[in-house]
């Protein structure tokens, strides 16, 4: 019986670490990987089917938003919010709103693109499962093209070199178009497509990088790229060549009346983006939720392969000020708290408030603004998703600098995003959530 008792013990001794650690955060939206939930955590599925609701809204603050929303077709406006209710877990569950979401209409997607690059990048990194490399290994970039552009030293980082984890907080705190690039190049033309393509982010054309001036053609070919672990070469990935033409499959996807090539020429008639980056919007805001909240996903193909170590850098990466980084250090006179946060701040507010967190990427390129978001109030408990796109630009000519992004682009999103977010403080929910693994350490 004392040897029964003692078994018994050990059993319970053995157990009760893992019993504890699943037990530690009731609201863990990332879940562990080998957990499985037969309860759907989605009430519905994002419909191109204008919402009663979000009409409803959206007409209630007309005299906020009726400049934009009087000219929809023109200002190729769509708009997707997501209300976050929590079951007795306080798990959430999901109800999505759309209004003139149109998953075939084009919009350029601009910087959008450098957040899937960043965590298709991570992923990546952790399926080579390569010992010592990792997010901060060394890494350099070469160059066999005219095009690209090779990399070796960098100074913004405590490391003085590059690193995939550097670059992911270059191209998401401060939008930057080299870093970009070269995650891209890290990944290829190819692999990137068929990567969100095998997780059901069909719309999805990656095709181009934004710092360096490449062709179509030249787009399709990758710098030579290495890792270094203590004067080691450990991975070396070679130029290649992506085998495919990929091209815009979506409808309008020639712009304006006229437009300025690369030389500087005026040239009339719309400007092709046949060769340029695209992705629906609907793709977008189910990326960024499977980045910040992947557990209410029923569909485990749209996740990605990242630890939960890696969601929580995303979210750093995703909402961290410039002023809050260290490497890189960023002149604040420019890179301001709002400058890439278009929803409630504007582009404008240059102090953010404190018990708000925007977890968000934007695009602003060609006359079109584009911010996908999960906003939350710490004070108030409040937290949505909102994914929005438009189309500003009243002359019709592209590149020539004269867009309406500070006149009307820019508080429009401003607005949208306080509109939703003043519904969502008179909006009823039955059990709040505590929010607490969304507040991070930005200390670098």
């Amino acid at each position: 019986m004392f040897l029964y008792l003692i078994r018994i013990l050990f059993g319970v001794l053995i157990v009760f670490p893992f019993i504890s650690f699943g037990q530690v955060d009731k609201e863990n939206p990332f879940e562990m990987v080998t957990k499985k939930r037969k309860k759907k955590r989605q009430t519905n599925h994002i419909e191109c089917v204008n919402s009663p609701l979000l009409t409803d809204i959206l007409k209630s603050n007309w005299g906020y938003l009726g400049n934009i929303l009087s000219k929809t077709d023109e200002h190729k406006v769509q708009i997707i919010y997501t209300q976050i209710n929590r079951d007795k877990k306080r798990l959430p569950i999901l109800t999505h709103h759309s209004y003139r979401l149109d998953t075939g209409e084009f919009f350029f997607p601009a910087s959008m693109t450098k957040l899937i690059a960043s965590t298709l990048a991570i992923e990546k990194i952790r399926e080579l499962n390569i010992n010592g490399l990792d997010l901060n290994t060394r890494m350099e970039v070469g160059s066999e093209y005219d095009c690209q552009k090779a990399d070796t030293v960098d100074v913004t980082a405590r490391s003085g070199y590059p690193s995939i984890g550097h670059y992911i907080r270059k191209a998401l705190a401060a939008s930057d178009n080299p870093s970009y690039d070269h995650l891209y190049e890290f990944l290829g033309q190819q692999e990137i497509n068929e990567r969100l393509w095998a997780k059901g982010y069909t719309s999805a054309r990656i095709v181009a990088r934004y710092g360096s001036r490449c062709t179509h053609y030249e787009n399709r070919f990758t710098n030579p790229i290495r890792f270094i672990d203590s004067d080691t070469v450990i991975y070396r990935q070679l130029s290649k060549k992506s085998p495919q033409l990929l091209t815009n499959p979506m409808k309008k996807r020639w712009v304006g009346r006229g437009h300025y090539g690369a030389g500087g020429f005026y040239a009339t008639g719309p400007m092709d983006f046949t060769y340029a980056n695209c992705i629906s919007l609907k793709d977008l805001h189910e990326i960024v939720i499977a980045i910040t909240m992947p557990i209410v996903l029923n569909d485990r193909t749209k996740r990605f392969g990242i630890t939960r170590d890696d969601h929580v850098l995303l979210l750093k990466e995703m909402s961290i000020y410039p002023r809050e980084s260290q490497f890189p250090k960023y002149n604040t006179s420019y890179h301001y708290d709002g400058r890439l946060k278009f929803f409630l701040m504007g582009g404008i507010d240059s102090i953010a408030k404190p018990n708000i967190r925007i977890f968000n990427k934007v695009g602003m390129s060609h006359g079109f603004l584009t911010d996908c978001a999960y906003i939350i109030d710490f004070e108030n408990k409040i937290e949505f998703f909102l994914s929005a796109t438009v189309y500003v630009n009243s002359d019709g000519v592209l590149n020539d600098a004269k867009y309406d992004y500070d006149t009307i682009g820019l508080p429009f999103m401003a607005k949208l995003g306080n509109v939703i977010y003043d519904y969502e403080k008179t909006r009823k929910r039955k059990r709040l959530p505590t929010l607490k693994v969304y507040r991070l350490n930005y200390s670098d």
